[in-house]
C-alpha cells in the first residue's frame, strides 16, 4: 500500500531528473567533443602555417644568395646551409634539418620541446631527407610529427631542408585542458542534479495527476479526453494532451479512410482481372480477345492507386505550399495553350487580367486537369471544352472563377454535389471510371482555401465553378 503511493511520486522525480541531467549530460559531451575537435584542427592549423611561414623564409634567404659574411655568393651548399641554421631561432616544439643528398646532415636546430634528428626512427630520418616530401607521421619515441622537406638550389648544388614540427606538447595541453572541461562538466551535472532534485518536488505533483488522469483515459472505453480542473500546470498539460488526442484520432481516421478507399479502389478492378484470366487460363485461346481488357482494368486500377495516395497525402497537408501572387487569367491563358500544343479541342474567352491569388500552381494544375479530363470524358470526341476566368464577389470574400465548360451529356438532376465524393460517379455515365478524379481536384482546391462547384449548363453539357480566393494585392 505504501509502495502504491509512494512509487509514482519517486518514480517521477527520478525520471525527470534523469531527463534533465541527461540532455545536459549530452549538451556537455558534445560541448568537450566539439570544442576538441575545433583545438585539434587549430593545432593542425598552426602546424601547417608554422611549416609554410619556415618554407617561405627558406626560399626568401635562398633568393638573396649573399653569404653575410664575405658579402658575396655562397661558394657551396654546405654553407649555405650552415649560415641559415645558424641565424635562425627555432620555435619550442621546432627541429630544422639541414643536409646535402649523398653527403648527410649538415647542421640542425633543435627546439626546447623537439628531439634532434638522431633520436628519430630510421624509417623517419629517411622519409625527411625526401627533397619536397611532406605530411605527418608517428615515431615510436616522439609521437606525432608534421614535416616538410624543401629542397634549395645554391649555387650548382643543391640543399634540403627538413622542418619537423612535434605535437607532443601541444597534445599534452589540449588533454589537460579537456580534462578541465570534462572536470567542469561534471561539476555541472552534481549541481544540476541537486538543483532539479529541489525544484522537482513542485513539478511532480502535477506531473504524477496527470500520469493518473492519462492513465484513466487509456484504459477508457473510446478516446477520452483528460479533464482540465485542477492546478495551473497541469490544467495547460492536460489541454495540450486533449489536442494531441484529438489531432491523433483526426490522423487515425484519415488513416482509416485511406485504407477504405484503396480497399474499395483495388476490389472492382481486381475482379475483373481475376474472372478475365480464369477465362484465360481455361481456354488460351481467349488470351488475344481478352487482353485488351485485363491491360484496360490494369490502367485502371494504377490510376486510382495513384489518386487515392495523392488523396491521402492531401489528408495529411494542413496547407499548401503557395508560390506568391499569380494572374489567374494569365495562368489559364498558359494552361490552355498547353493542351492545345498536346491536341486537346480546348478554348478560352477573353478574361480580365489582374485578379491575383497565391496558389499553389503545381496544385491548381493537377486540379484543372482532373476538371478537364473529366469533361472530355463526359463529351463526345472531338467535343469543345471551354474555359473562362471572371471575378466574383460575395459575402465570404472575393474571388477568381475558372470556369470550366463542356458539352457532354451533364449531370442528372440532384447528383451535382454527390459526384464530389470519393468514388462517386455520375448516373448517367456508361462506362463510369474509378470516381476520384473529382474528388481529387475538390481536396487541391479545398487545400487552395478556394471552393468547387457543379452545375449543368442552360443548353447542353455541364460545367465546373472553381473559386480561388483574391490575393490581398489583388486590384480591388
Amino acid at each position: 500500500m505504501t509502495m502504491s503511493k509512494t512509487k509514482p511520486k519517486n518514480y517521477s522525480r527520478i525520471r525527470l531528473i534523469g531527463y534533465i541531467t541527461g540532455i545536459i549530460a549530452v549538451a556537455l559531451i558534445l560541448l568537450v567533443v566539439m570544442t576538441s575537435f575545433v583545438q585539434r584542427r587549430a593545432i593542425q592549423n598552426e602546424i601547417h602555417h608554422a611549416l609554410d611561414q619556415e618554407a617561405s623564409e627558406i626560399n626568401q634567404f635562398a633568393a638573396s644568395g649573399i653569404d653575410p659574411a664575405t658579402g658575396e655568393a655562397f661558394t657551396s651548399p654546405q654553407r649555405f646551409l650552415e649560415v641559415y641554421l645558424e641565424r635562425q631561432v627555432t620555435e619550442p616544439s621546432e627541429l630544422i634539418v639541414g643536409g646535402v643528398p649523398g653527403q648527410g646532415i649538415v647542421n640542425q636546430q633543435v627546439g626546447a620541446e623537439a628531439q634532434p634528428f638522431e633520436t628519430l626512427s630510421p624509417d623517419v630520418q629517411e622519409l625527411l631527407k625526401v627533397p619536397g616530401s611532406s605530411g605527418t607521421i608517428t615515431d615510436p619515441q616522439a609521437g606525432t610529427l608534421s614535416w616538410l622537406a624543401i629542397s634549395v638550389d645554391a649555387h650548382g648544388g643543391q640543399g634540403v631542408f627538413s622542418v619537423v614540427v612535434f605535437h607532443k606538447s601541444a597534445e599534452e595541453q589540449l588533454s589537460e585542458q579537456i580534462l578541465w572541461m570534462a572536470l567542469l562538466a561534471l561539476a555541472t551535472l552534481i549541481v544540476t542534479a541537486l538543483v532539479t532534485w529541489q525544484l522537482s518536488d513542485f513539478l511532480v505533483a502535477h506531473v504524477g495527476k496527470f500520469e493518473r488522469e492519462a492513465d484513466r483515459a487509456i484504459t477508457a472505453t473510446g478516446v477520452a479526453p483528460l479533464p482540465t480542473s485542477g492546478g495551473q500546470e497541469y490544467s495547460r498539460l492536460a489541454t495540450a494532451a486533449n489536442r494531441l488526442l484529438e489531432s491523433a484520432e483526426a490522423d487515425v481516421d484519415r488513416e482509416r479512410q485511406f485504407a477504405e478507399d484503396l480497399s474499395y479502389a483495388l476490389r472492382t478492378p481486381l475482379a475483373l482481372v481475376d474472372e478475365n484470366l480464369s477465362e484465360v487460363r481455361s481456354d488460351p485461346t481467349l488470351a488475344g480477345e481478352k487482353m485488351p481488357a485485363i491491360s484496360a482494368e490494369i490502367s485502371r486500377l494504377r490510376g486510382a492507386v495513384d489518386t487515392v495516395s495523392e488523396l491521402g497525402t492531401l489528408a495529411r497537408q494542413r496547407y499548401l505550399i503557395t508560390e506568391g501572387d499569380v494572374d489567374v487569367a494569365r495562368f489559364v491563358q498558359a494552361y490552355v495553350t498547353n493542351r492545345l500544343e498536346e491536341g486537346d479541342v480546348i478554348a478560352m474567352d477573353d478574361s480580365p487580367t489582374g485578379l491575383l491569388a497565391a496558389v499553389d500552381v503545381g496544385a491548381l494544375r493537377r486540379a484543372l486537369d482532373e476538371v478537364v479530363d473529366n469533361a472530355y470524358r463526359a463529351s463526345e470526341p472531338g467535343s469543345l471544352v471551354n474555359l473562362a476566368v471572371t471575378p466574383e464577389r460575395d459575402s465570404s470574400g472575393r474571388w477568381a472563377r475558372i470556369t470550366v465548360s463542356d458539352e457532354g451529356r451533364g449531370i442528372p438532376a440532384g447528383e451535382e454535389e454527390h459526384v464530389l465524393l470519393r468514388f462517386a460517379v455520375a448516373s448517367n455515365d456508361p462506362q463510369p471510371g474509378h470516381g476520384l478524379g473529382l474528388a481529387l481536384a475538390q481536396g487541391l482546391v479545398a487545400g487552395l482555401k478556394g471552393r468547387i462547384a457543379i452545375a449543368n449548363n442552360a443548353g447542353r453539357g455541364a460545367r465546373v465553378d472553381i473559386d480561388i480566393p483574391l490575393a490581398a494585392s489583388a486590384n480591388r
